[in-house]
């Protein structure tokens, strides 16, 4: 056995292997949090601050970004309560009004209570509902003017609701005027739930009058689909109509209904050459809704939807599949996505107007978001699969694939979302862990270095918008309700939060096993030297640091010995250590807001050592 101190330099490969064994992945990284490879070598990502202090209402499920004509900048965003759109710093409500009324003396309030009583035949509102009073002509309970918007809090039964105001009534009243009342869209729900109750499930099963305690149906969240028909907005809550929203009117107008356009459809997106809004599931011309039919406005008409010998509107029912799930342009054309598989769909003019063509199957997508375009290729996530798509369908190899979907609630699995990452050439998927019913997690793959990573996060959508705004936008939650985020932007290291607090914005990276002459040896490890990029860029932190921690052991199934944490920084030029083990591991983490870290090659002194 040699005695001799050796300096042994070690770089691990650049990716995740997390679907191995720790042992078999030797010479890898095996488990990570906020960390990517950049030429080889790790490093925490940057953090984020917010873009806007008022929170959003609700939790956002889609996103889009735009300029109007004059280059104004808009961010649209969809929830299962609101659509709502920020623009130069505020974030205004464009939820279209579905149904006005005039109530007279139907209003009433209890001395010393905040609640407000509606009294109003078959109003079909349910409890968070949202109802926007105007053109009030006279007060109620003496000290309440309801010129606003309210969120319905019970609906007492059918003729009555209740919402609250934001003070107690001084008197015991009913309203002696009028107000006008104008119901938003119906709420949709955060989650998927089952549908349970009286009716639910199918026919027959239990006891006659028992309420269902489960059921094989699914009362689905509320998600919606935008894009942008010039300089304005169509959106589509998933299921329902087709809004518009004018953008020249400004953000104090609401989106309103396109009357000619299907009233059930699944999703929408505007055909970049030919200028025909398509509805990807959409009830036909007879009102019969098809989750497989494709239909679309005429050209550069989004109001024309009955095709006739002198337009170009049309459809055609694709086959496979149960619905469709998304439309992604890529490859020059438009590609569309169900369940099962994936179409080509491609513009050729009268008489057909279009022509759809598979092009895959097999190869459904998990979501109404889960395929995004990075450099022509299209990229999606299935059900426990990553799919590809470069002229042929392919299954794209993963090393954290097992990880990802052995840790996933498939309830919620409506709720991914696909991002990209155009800076660091990341294609980026959120999604909820089986603990969760909201995306906590995210899993990135980068093409052009060929690496996967994870990490938690409290993202639900993003949107590099075409570099309209500087830094990719998101939306995440903090203390229970959403906001938007400036993410990643240039040397911010750390999270805002609160009344912007800033807060250190964790990250770490461990290594695989790894020995010296394939673990035949016992190794002692005497010191090691590091080898770190470490900076504040931001300024806010003197002393930039990061935490290692080493583990050893002597089996692949025995109790791992740990040494640490040391601190290491700028001047850090070795830590003697004793560790003693067949393997070994290497952890680099950091909590210090401001720091950006960035791993060279790391040594260590080691030798071969007794089997004690």
């Amino acid at each position: 056995m040699s005695t001799d101190t050796l300096t042994k330099k070690f770089k691990f490969t650049p990716t995740l292997l997390r679907d191995d064994t720790q042992y078999e992945a030797e010479g890898g990284w095996y488990d990570s949090n906020r960390v990517r490879f950049r030429n080889a070598n790790p490093e925490n990502i940057r953090g984020y601050t917010k873009l806007a202090l008022d929170a959003l209402s609700g939790t956002p499920r889609d996103i889009k970004i735009w300029a109007d004509l004059s280059l104004k900048s808009y961010i649209a965003i969809g929830t299962e309560n609101a659509l709502q759109i920020y623009e130069g710093g505020t974030i205004a409500d464009i939820t279209p009004i579905t149904s006005t009324t005039t109530l007279t003396n139907q209003i009433s309030t209890v001395d010393g209570s905040s609640n407000i009583n509606v009294s109003l035949t078959a109003h079909r509102r349910t409890s968070g509902d949202r109802v926007v009073f105007t053109s009030m002509a006279a007060t109620v309970g003496g000290d309440v003017f309801l010129d606003s918007t309210f969120t319905i809090t019970t609906a007492t039964d059918a003729n009555h609701f209740t919402f609250e105001f934001t003070n107690v009534a001084s008197a015991t009243s009913a309203s002696t005027g009028t107000v006008t009342a104008g119901f938003l869209l119906k709420s949709g729900q955060v989650n998927n739930n089952p549908g349970l109750g009286w009716g639910a499930g199918t026919y027959g099963t239990g006891t006659y009058g028992t309420a269902a305690s489960t059921t094989n149906i699914t009362l689905p969240l509320r998600n919606w689909s935008m894009d942008t028909f010039g300089e304005d907005l169509l959106v589509n809550p998933r299921g329902g109509s087709v809004y518009i929203w004018d953008a020249t009117s400004g953000t104090d107008t609401r989106a309103y209904l396109v009357t000619a356009a299907p009233s059930a459809v699944g999703s929408i997106i505007v055909s970049e050459k030919s200028r025909h809004v398509i509805a990807l599931g959409s009830d036909d011309v007879g009102g019969t809704y098809d989750p497989l039919l494709v239909r679309w406005s005429d050209q550069e008409n989004y109001a024309v939807w009955t095709p006739t010998v002198s337009n170009a509107s049309g459809d055609f029912r694709i086959q496979r599949g149960t619905q469709i799930q998304q439309g992604v342009y890529a490859r020059g054309g438009l590609l569309i996505l169900t369940d099962v598989a994936l179409y080509g769909m491609g513009y050729v003019g009268q008489p057909y107007i279009f022509t759809i063509d598979i092009l895959g199957d097999r190869c459904g997508s998990i979501s109404p978001h889960a395929a995004r375009d990075f450099n022509g290729v299209l990229y999606w996530m299935g059900d426990a699969n990553f799919y590809q798509f470069n002229g042929v369908v392919s299954h794209l190899p993963s090393s954290v694939r097992k990880y990802v979907f052995d840790d996933f609630n498939l309830a919620q699995k409506e709720k991914v979302f696909c991002g990209v990452n155009e800076e660091f050439s990341e294609v980026t998927w959120l999604y909820p862990s089986s603990d969760s019913n909201e995306c906590d997690r995210y899993v990135s793959y980068n093409p052009v270095e060929n690496y996967w990573v994870y990490g938690t996060a409290t993202w639900t959508v993003w949107d590099f918008g075409g570099g309209i705004f500087e830094n990719i936008i998101t939306t995440g939650v903090e203390a229970s309700a959403s906001y938007l985020y400036n993410n990643e932007p240039e040397n911010v290291y750390y999270a805002v939060s609160g009344n912007n607090q800033i807060k250190g914005y964790n990250s770490f990276i461990k290594s695989s096993d790894f020995d010296i002459e394939d673990g035949n040896e016992i190794m002692f490890v005497d010191k090691f030297i590091p080898d770190f990029q470490l900076s504040d860029p931001g300024g806010i932190n003197a002393n930039p640091k990061v935490q290692i921690n080493l583990g050893a052991k002597q089996y692949p199934t025995a109790v791992t010995v740990t040494k640490g944490p040391f601190t290491v920084t700028e001047n850090t030029r070795f830590q003697n250590i004793r560790l003693r083990g067949r393997q070994a591991t290497l952890q680099i983490s950091s909590s210090a807001a401001g720091t950006a870290w960035r791993l060279g090659t790391f040594r260590f002194d080691l030798m071969p050592d007794g089997s004690r």
